[in-house]
């Protein structure tokens, strides 16, 4: 088991280090920048058909962005969620079908 458990420990960093490297997390800040670019953008637009005035607008701006950050957060989460089951459904497949030969 000892030795099942250093490989699976092993396996498991390496899975988390290849998906954090320095260009994910270069992707992943553009990719922050444009959806809140678009968040604040879309609050512009629809403060200044409201006629909001310029500290209901910022409000709005700020409240937009924030949303926006909330549902990047969560999207993420569940990303981690899913390739986690995913690498430790085929981690422990790999043991079963090692253990059985």
């Amino acid at each position: 088991m000892s030795i099942a458990g250093d490989i699976l420990g092993s396996v498991v960093r390496d899975m988390v280090g290849d998906a954090m490297n320095a260009e994910a997390k270069t992707m992943k800040k553009s990719y922050e920048e444009r959806k809140v670019g678009e968040a604040t953008s879309e609050a512009n637009k629809l403060a200044k058909e409201g006629g909001l005035s310029a500290d209901e607008a910022e409000e709005e701006i700020s409240r937009s962005e924030e949303a926006s950050r909330e549902e990047m957060a969560n999207s993420q989460k569940k990303a981690i969620t899913f390739f986690t089951i995913v690498g430790l459904s085929f981690i422990a497949l790999l043991w079963i079908s090692t253990i059985s030969q």
